[in-house]
């Protein structure tokens, strides 16, 4: 116990019991909010041990349990810890877009990906379709291989489209994952995550604008 207190981190190195016993927890997280991170999944939904992690330490709030997470006492104990955990912790609700509002997002999602794969590597795109280069070599600025290559491209970006749409429509906790590993769609979806939650088609269409004149779009 000694040692948790002096530093939360030791927790790491504690067997699976202790970090399933809620008074070594509170210890460490009183000591290093951070610490949650090591907690079983119950008590990271223990809002005792929450609270006693974001009064030490705001961004502990990244550790708790999705349910907490949204507490409002919590998210306001974090928040006057460090004034910007509020807006650290939004997300854009996907829930909240249209049809059309979800499919011009992800095309411009897609299209940033496709942008990012042609700067580092045009193979990308003929291979992600599983299709071999010619011999010869692709000449991309030369008469059918432009043509081509638009055409692969269009594939490539109907696909990842079709494929984030699906996520949308019926596994939002996929969506969420995906955007998270990769690196482009990470990048864009912070762009969204920074609306606010009333926001205006005008904003959104801004937001989409970006997406496409960015670095990969």
């Amino acid at each position: 116990m000694a040692a948790v207190k002096n530093d939360g981190n030791a927790l790491g190195h504690a067997s699976d019991e202790l970090k399933a016993d809620k008074e070594w927890i509170i210890a460490a997280v009183k000591n290093d909010g951070y610490a949650l991170d090591y907690a079983s999944d119950e008590l990271k939904a223990d809002k005792e041990v929450v609270m006693a992690a974001v009064k030490n330490d705001g961004y502990a709030l990244n550790y708790a349990s999705d349910e907490l997470k949204a507490d409002k006492e919590v998210i306001m104990a974090a928040d006057k810890k460090y004034g910007n955990v509020l807006d650290v912790n939004k997300k854009m609700n996907y829930e909240k877009l249209t049809a059309d509002q979800a499919n011009r997002v992800f095309y411009a999602f897609a299209n940033a990906l496709a942008e990012e794969n042609e700067t580092t590597a045009y193979s990308n795109i003929w291979g992600h379709f599983g299709l071999d280069l010619p011999d010869d070599g692709w000449h991309m600025d030369e008469g059918e291989g432009v043509e081509l290559y638009q055409r692969i491209k269009d594939m490539y970006l109907e696909n990842w489209n079709l494929l984030l749409l699906s996520f949308w429509m019926t596994d939002m906790e996929t969506l969420e994952e995906v955007c998270e590993t990769n690196d482009v769609f990470k990048w864009c979806k912070e762009r969204l995550d920074e609306l606010p939650d009333d926001f205006s088609e005008e904003q959104l269409e801004e937001v989409i604008i970006e997406i496409h004149e960015s670095v990969w779009g």
